[in-house]
């Protein structure tokens, strides 16, 4: 893969970079693999091909990308002790292309949340590659 080239007082150098599969990978690209066995059939005393079989497998490889939309959640603040439910909210999203992400969410105790898990389809299959999560805590 070309990359910029460096230009100093004595040489205008051009070189060469590689983005690597792994940076891909981390990224959420996956990649279409398709491998093709061919079986053949010989005839045992002439040795020639009787029957020629092709298969073709498909698969994809890659990595399903967690990203959430904070790290941290505000409850807010109440100066008031008892019967209170402090709330919000955050976005569990699947950044990977096309690969499902599966989920769950393990709150502490006396902590609940609206969705417990799931499957988040890729990116790239249309809707469905996020969801938001409300937290509510009772005090």
């Amino acid at each position: 893969v070309p990359v910029a080239g460096k230009k100093d007082s004595k040489f205008n150098n051009v070189g060469f970079g590689s983005v690597t599969l792994w940076d891909e990978y981390n990224k959420g690209v996956s990649r279409e693999l398709v491998v093709g066995i061919t079986v053949d059939v010989v005839d045992k005393t002439t040795k020639e091909s009787i029957v020629q079989k092709s298969l073709q497998m498909k698969g994809r490889i890659g990595k399903s990308v967690l990203r959430l939309s904070s790290d941290f959640l505000d409850l807010g603040t109440s100066q008031a002790v008892g019967h209170k439910t402090f709330t919000s909210s955050f976005v569990i999203s699947n950044h990977s292309d096309f690969l499902p992400l599966r989920y769950a969410v393990m709150p502490p105790p006396g902590v609940s949340v609206s969705v417990a898990g799931g499957e988040l389809e890729g990116r790239k299959k249309g809707e469905g590659s996020s969801v938001t999560v409300s937290v509510s805590f009772k005090c």
